[in-house]
């Protein structure tokens, strides 16, 4: 698991532990809106603005990893470039995933959210 976490670059650290705040907003919301069918004060969009400050960070790291296998270009061979680079999107991708993963499960509440609210209203 270290190894992975060192691979996601400078800020692996950040994006695991924004990963496990989603886990725990996902959780929470879910426990609220399926157990106690209450729609008030759930703000479910903090799991969307955590997922995509994810899949930012992703991106910059893998950007920041070629910007400087690219400094180094001349100094080792292609293939060794074609590794770190391969290296480099293990954030990119982490973050897409990530991204996705978030953005069903917040659909999947929004969607449960609204069905509550709609069930509330006509009683």
């Amino acid at each position: 698991m270290l190894e992975f976490i060192n691979q996601l670059g400078t800020y692996g650290w950040i994006m695991i532990m924004l990963t496990l705040s989603i886990l725990f907003y996902t959780i929470k919301y879910s426990i609220q809106l399926f157990a106690k069918k209450s729609t008030t004060s759930l703000d479910i969009n903090r799991i969307m603005i955590i997922a995509v400050v994810i899949l930012a960070i992703g991106a910059l790291s893998h950007y920041l990893g070629l910007f400087m296998g690219l400094q180094m270009f001349g100094h080792f061979s292609t293939a060794q470039f074609a590794a770190g680079y391969a290296t480099s999107l293990i954030a990119l991708i982490y973050g897409l995933v990530v991204f996705i993963f978030s953005t069903i499960c917040w659909f999947v509440l929004r969607l449960k959210i609204n069905s509550v609210s709609i069930t509330n209203s006509s009683k």
